[in-house]
């Protein structure tokens, strides 16, 4: 008997790259979809001025676009 490999299998979480906002913000954006809850998108944010990070949860892609774009604000 030999095994089958499996070469599909679904990613839970998909972690892109960390991105710079100007020379602010650091960010690193998860996305985690299991297939039977909604999509959940979970974005770090490290402020190098403050020396501080938060970690943001948001249901929609609109409301993390949305807080993307104020810290783009926030940077200037």
């Amino acid at each position: 008997m030999t095994k089958k490999k499996v070469d599909k299998t679904t990613e839970l979480i998909v972690s892109y790259g960390t991105e710079m906002i100007d020379t602010r913000f650091v960010i690193k954006v998860s996305i985690f979809d299991n297939g039977v809850n909604p999509k959940s998108i979970m974005i770090v944010v490290r402020d190098i001025i403050d020396n501080g990070f938060t970690i943001k949860n948001f249901k929609d892609m609109d409301a993390a676009t949305a807080f993307l774009k104020l810290l783009k604000m926030a940077a200037k």
